[in-house]
């Protein structure tokens, strides 16, 4: 993870460690809106419909991806490197998030399967572990024009 703050503090002017702050900022209120989405469905999946917590999973990843999109174009990241690609930067942006639904299930695997916690709780603390390597890589990669 050194590399990736490396990586950004020398690609940034002073002022944009101020820009980079903002963003994680709001970056943060909208994961935690998507976290809402995420968590309410993978609950409802596993307690309503007793749909096993790997497919439940899944399902609430891609309502979370699809609300962390929107808002992250529209008011968190200032600049996006393929704003002119849009079918580019959804496939992009998903496929980062994939990666990050990789570390939710090891999460998940881990803490539900192996510890036997409760599955919302294991799923509050993967979404930490995810949203800090989403935000890093998305903001590397997505919305950086240098």
């Amino acid at each position: 993870m050194n590399f990736i703050f490396d990586n950004l503090k020398k690609r940034l002017p002073p002022a944009g460690i101020s820009i980079l702050k903002k963003e994680f900022f709001r970056y943060f209120i909208i994961s935690f809106i998507a976290l809402v989405v995420d968590i309410a469905i993978f609950s409802f999946c596993i307690r309503v419909f007793s749909i096993s917590w790997f497919f439940a999973s899944v399902m609430s990843f891609l309502a979370g991806v699809i609300t962390t999109y929107f808002f992250s174009i529209r008011f968190v990241f200032a600049t996006r490197s393929l704003q002119d690609n849009p079918s580019k930067e959804i496939s992009l942006f998903t496929l980062i998030g994939v990666f990050g639904l990789g570390i939710t299930q090891v999460v998940l695997l881990v803490g539900i399967d192996w510890l036997g916690f409760v599955p919302e709780i294991v799923k509050l603390l993967a979404a930490v572990v995810s949203f800090i390597f989403n935000f890093l890589i998305r903001k590397l990669f997505l919305f950086d024009k240098t």
